[in-house]
């Protein structure tokens, strides 16, 4: 047994150097591997993130002005 879950096309490994990702991205199931992280995020968002309690709520009002 495999603490980490592989089995098929789950391959999760761990590396200090690169990312490893468990599942193969694809777009025929609508999956994004977004090529940067903000270690800025936006106050805006911040603000909005911090004033729900329930992620759902939170994106719906960030997705609001989209």
């Amino acid at each position: 047994m495999d603490a980490r879950g592989n089995r098929g096309e789950i391959n999760a490994q761990f590396s200090l150097n690169a990312e490893k990702l468990a599942y193969t991205i694809t777009n025929r199931d609508g999956d994004v591997d977004y090529p940067y992280i903000h270690s800025n995020p936006r106050p805006e968002i911040i603000k909005i993130l911090q004033s729900h309690s329930r992620l759902d709520e939170a994106i719906k009002e960030i997705l609001e002005p989209l």
